[in-house]
């Protein structure tokens, strides 16, 4: 009898012990979510103050509740305790609160806690979303005056370094009639290089911008060369993720059409996939809606879309966009210097390009 109640009395006093470890590291992220409010947020929080002086409430009452040694032959109380009373008083041993006593005090702890924990996070949540919002608003409102400052812009592009960007009979090149209002032709065309991705939403703007806009403010003497850089690691290694899964399959029927109808082909079926930018996207443009819209024979471009000719090409795009260390696209250079993506749409960068080339060649700009 006096076995089990001694075990019975160590297994209270371990529950005691470790009850009271817990309310004593409770107390002490109290004590770290205080110096938190007062520090970090510069907020009180009137419900996580209440859950902290709960947490001191309830480590003041365990001091009360510690153990308590009676001596040898003390006289017993009136009233009966449980057995490892009993076995503790005859033993000189420590009484300790009764297990019923300690779940109720580790309850209390986890739901004093646990409420604390969420109001604290809710409150700092907010804090840190109300943070990020304003600085995304200054961060917008900087980006904003710096696109509106066109001249600062031209000037970064014009003293950026001159990249040597190597041509190949592979290229794909779109040139423009010259206008008529030209009186004296340049004597070689303003050279625009893109790096683009079929199925990038902002390339196949930058496609329809560029085409309406820029070679009307050159009076058509402007050569545009295109090349590859699809975001997807399945058919360039630069790709860091799968952004657009359907590009390599835009690069092939594009090179598949041009395989078969040469250059003019090339920039049909360029036109056509990005015009056509959402069916791509959800996988349902096919090699025969391409083959049809371009006029070549679908059986042959289906043919041609696995030649090892086709890699070639792109693979030689993608070590030149290495060089230049491409991360996005659309990437423009123009003359070989990098265009920031903060104007390769705005009109106003282009008029100024537009000057600057005329300046250069000497030739009068037709209006």
């Amino acid at each position: 009898m006096a076995g089990r109640g001694g075990a019975t009395g160590l297994c209270q006093a371990g529950l005691h012990y470790a009850a009271f470890l817990l309310v004593a590291l409770g107390l002490g992220g109290s004590a770290y979510f205080v110096w938190i409010m007062s520090r970090v947020i510069s907020e009180w929080c009137p419900w996580c103050m209440f859950t902290h002086v709960l947490n001191l409430l309830i480590f003041i009452c365990m001091v009360f509740m510690w153990p308590r040694r009676r001596a040898v032959g003390e006289k017993k109380p009136r009233r009966r305790a449980v057995q490892p009373v009993i076995a503790a008083e005859r033993t000189g041993g420590v009484v300790h609160p009764s297990a019923r006593v300690l779940i109720l005090t580790l309850i209390s702890m986890v739901l004093v806690n646990y409420a604390h924990t969420n109001m604290l996070g809710l409150k700092t949540w907010r804090r840190t979303a109300e943070q990020a919002a304003q600085n995304y608003q200054k961060c917008m409102s900087v980006l904003e005056r710096f696109r509106g400052d066109t001249e600062k812009l031209f000037g970064q592009w014009q003293r950026g370094r001159e990249h040597e960007i190597k041509f190949t009979d592979k290229d794909r090149i779109r040139t423009h009639p010259v206008s008529a209002s030209m009186v004296q032709p340049p004597p070689t065309p303003l050279t625009v290089v893109i790096y683009s991705d079929f199925e990038c939403p902002g390339c196949g703007k930058f496609a329809q911008f560029f085409e309406k806009q820029v070679p009307k403010m050159l009076g058509g003497s402007v050569r545009v060369v295109f090349r590859h850089f699809p975001l997807n690691p399945a058919c360039n290694p630069l790709a860091q993720t799968n952004v657009h899964p359907h590009a390599c399959e835009a690069v092939k029927l594009v090179e598949g059409v041009r395989l078969l109808a040469g250059n003019e082909g090339f920039w049909k079926a360029y036109d056509f996939v990005f015009r056509n930018q959402e069916s791509l996207k959800r996988g349902t443009l096919t090699p025969d809606e391409v083959a049809k819209a371009v006029g070549v024979d679908s059986a042959a471009l289906k043919e041609r879309m696995g030649s090892a000719e086709i890699d070639a090409v792109l693979q030689h795009d993608i070590s030149e966009a290495k060089l230049l260390d491409l991360k996005a696209t659309p990437a423009i250079y123009v003359e070989g210097r990098h265009v920031d993506s903060l104007v390769v749409m705005d009109a106003r960068f282009w008029e100024r390009i537009a000057d600057w080339y005329f300046e250069r060649t000497g030739v009068p700009r037709p209006r």
